[in-house]
């Protein structure tokens, strides 16, 4: 799992379990969703797309997998990616199975870079 999805995890729970109102706003600034704090938006990094049994078995865990959203490898990049919602509380089975590569946020906010003249 990447390191600014621990940190969102964290500071969802956080705020679950004691709302604040400046929380919120640095959440709500750093692109996190804070409609429904109990799920999480990820992408899932594979080798390979998803078959149809573990496409079962994530659904089995309440994981919505958007399947016409993959990304296959390509080049330098030696995996391919879905988007993915889930339970906040289950992050840490989807990252344990065997054919998860990495786990990283989908929650983020995108600025453009400026370019040097």
């Amino acid at each position: 799992m990447s390191s600014e999805l621990l940190f969102q995890i964290d500071m969802k729970l956080k705020q679950m379990a004691s709302p604040d109102p400046q929380r919120l706003k640095q959440m709500e600034s750093a692109g996190m969703e804070t409609g429904d704090l109990t799920r999480q938006k990820v992408f899932i990094h594979l080798r390979q797309p998803l078959t149809p049994a573990q496409v079962t078995e994530l659904t089995g865990m309440n994981v919505t997998v958007y399947l016409d959203s993959w990304i296959p490898p390509v080049g330098v990049f030696p995996t391919g990616y879905y988007l993915a919602q889930l339970p906040v509380n289950m992050v840490a089975g989807l990252a344990s199975k065997e054919y998860v590569v990495r786990l990283d946020t989908a929650e983020k906010a995108l600025e453009p870079k400026a370019r040097p003249l």
